[in-house]
């Protein structure tokens, strides 16, 4: 997955007037959880190439960048302080400026400072950073109303996975890729290995879903990479759901890297109502500049949101299910590094397999309640009738809520 956030800035092609260096500035910490910082301009998904076209190499040249003086939401500040003020929900900072209107205040891993407008009208973050904690690499969240689980996001690039050790280390699910488009053929690659990640992964005991990296330069090819992808699956349910993820890359051949903030809403929209129509759940794969330069964010909080940032706590000001908190972790049976994932659940809402309802459970002790064996039968009754139908029959852990 990307890299860091410098990175999607670097590869939009955001213009400015004084230059910034990209190099590897050595880690930042989460925690007691090393992650790493930037590597190029063109890092991408897990390293490598696929049929010939370069993925994520990490021997391209360091470009210059500025990116001051972008359209309309986000600016630089290359003293890299933070205004003081905190946003609940978030380890960046707000303020106002002369109109009144809200700017949101957020760094990149070299501690330069951006500012974005945050958009009011879509879904925001109900989290709060000190719910955040980190030991060993392995995160965790906790307040009144969310807790959290842990998860990965493989490909090809992991080789062969002992996934039984991985289900051992505490890890809880898994986001496999199936496949990529090019961004420079346009032509569309298999994932060598997704198949059987898919079926080990879930004989060990993990729930899993699907990514799609994205090369779609419209809403004709967005709906063929979504139908691609249902028909891999042929109708195997998902427990989480299917991602889409677009990147830019960084790279004058890259047909995808210049679409406009309309075009990447567009296309993200029909590959995930296409998945809708489909009956899987549609994920967006983002990060903050993507929410404040590419995505109009109130056309894709329809959808659960897979959050990459790896600062200390997440930044973004908006809603999201998954954060992806480092690309540099470390797993039993995974030889080299992994992306690491954190899902946050709702507690009202925590439930486990076979219909069994934890917080019904405990009402019932409780309360002496004897009608959870009723309520239990008659839920696992409908996921079965869910499953005869072909239906994404997956047990979703998480409903969106309003904060």
């Amino acid at each position: 997955m990307l890299r860091s956030l410098l990175i999607s800035v670097l590869s939009a092609g955001i213009l400015a007037s004084a230059s910034v260096p990209v190099h590897a500035s050595g880690n930042t910490l989460v925690g007691d959880c090393a992650v790493s910082g930037a590597e190029n301009a063109a890092g991408t998904t897990h390293g490598g190439s696929v049929n010939g076209e370069q993925e994520a190499g990490t021997d391209q040249p360091k470009l210059q960048i500025d990116i001051s003086g972008v359209t309309g939401s986000v600016s630089s500040d290359s003293s890299g302080s933070l205004p003081t003020s905190n946003v609940s929900g978030s380890s960046a900072s707000a303020g106002a400026n002369a109109s009144g209107q809200e700017l949101f205040y957020f760094q990149d891993v070299y501690g330069h400072t951006y500012s974005m407008y945050r958009n009011l009208d879509a879904e925001q973050s109900p989290y709060q950073s000190a719910g955040f904690s980190c030991k060993d690499q392995r995160m965790t969240y906790s307040d009144d109303t969310y807790t959290s689980r842990l998860g990965i996001d493989i490909s090809q690039f992991q080789g062969d996975i002992d996934w039984q050790q991985v289900k051992s280390a505490g890890i809880d699910f898994v986001f496999i890729r199936v496949g990529t488009r090019g961004y420079e053929s346009g032509s569309i690659y298999e994932d060598e290995r997704w198949s059987e990640n898919l079926k080990k992964a879930r004989e060990a005991g993990l729930e899993a879903g699907v990514y799609f990296f994205s090369g779609a330069v419209n809403e004709q090819e967005a709906s063929e990479e979504a139908d691609y992808i249902i028909g891999k699956l042929n109708g195997e349910p998902l427990e989480l759901g299917i991602v889409l993820d677009v990147e830019t890359i960084g790279s004058s051949t890259s047909r995808h890297d210049d679409l406009s903030q309309e075009q990447y809403t567009s296309n993200t929209r029909t590959f995930c109502e296409r998945v809708k129509a489909a009956g899987y759940n549609p994920i967006v794969y983002s990060n903050i500049f993507w929410e404040a330069t590419h995505y109009d964010m109130t056309k894709i909080d329809d959808y659960d949101l897979w959050y990459a940032d790896y600062m200390t706590t997440p930044q973004t000001p908006y809603m999201y299910r998954f954060w992806q908190y480092t690309d540099s972790g470390t797993v039993p049976g995974i030889s080299g590094a992994v992306d690491l994932d954190v899902e946050l659940i709702p507690k009202s809402e925590l439930i486990q397999h076979h219909g069994i309802y934890l917080l019904d459970a405990l009402q019932q002790a409780v309360s002496g309640d004897t009608s959870y064996a009723a309520k239990t039968t008659s839920k696992a009754s409908d996921e079965s009738i869910s499953k005869d139908r072909g239906e994404n029959c997956g047990i979703d852990l998480i409903r969106k809520e309003n904060p």
